[in-house]
């Protein structure tokens, strides 16, 4: 399973919205006591799926590593977080098209797709 994929989570937001019939809606939006009634609508939780990628960097005043130099530092992590894990496929791939083994390239090709959506 792909890092990115395993830094994906689900989180209840705790709100929760009713769902009303499409017969109720123009009454609903006139009477704002109708959009908390069950009797005509069913409630729906509300979910979050996030993706949370960071990367904190310290600048020292005075320091010869400017700010722009730091942000594009941690800009490569965060790059390399998600993407460097692939890296050695892209190698066997490359390494496959250059020997003019189209089927092993496809067949590579194949196994880093899965990798990278894979959610096991």
């Amino acid at each position: 399973m792909s890092q990115l994929v395993k830094a994906i989570e689900v989180i209840d937001t705790g709100r929760r919205k009713v769902k009303m019939s499409p017969l109720f809606e123009h009454v609903a939006s006139v009477n704002e006591q109708w959009k908390t009634s069950y009797i005509y609508g069913e409630t729906a939780k509300q979910y979050r799926v996030q993706l949370k990628l960071t990367s904190e960097m310290c600048v020292r005043e005075g320091h010869s590593l400017t700010m722009t130099e730091s942000v594009e530092r941690a800009k490569n992590q965060l790059i390399e977080a998600v993407f460097g894990e692939f890296r050695p496929h892209f190698r066997l791939i490359e390494q496959a098209i250059y020997n003019h083994e189209i089927e092993r390239a496809g067949q590579l090709l194949y196994e880093m797709e899965k990798l990278m959506y894979s959610a096991e």
